[in-house]
């Protein structure tokens, strides 16, 4: 759950500074739009996660 809310600040902190957007902007695009991933298993029970924000 941690890394799933680090991806997201990231996230929201990433769209100001790629899109004209302030950064309240940011965060309800992000409660639309973005997908989260688990792309990998580091170790039993620790997962790396990915927020990902679609191009169209």
């Amino acid at each position: 759950m941690a890394d799933a809310q680090d991806a997201l600040r990231s996230m929201i902190d990433y769209i100001p500074r790629t899109y004209s957007l302030e950064k309240i902007g940011a965060y309800l695009l992000a409660s639309h739009c973005v997908n989260f991933k688990i792309p990998e298993f580091i170790d039993a029970g620790q997962y790396g996660v990915s927020a990902l924000l679609p191009a169209e």
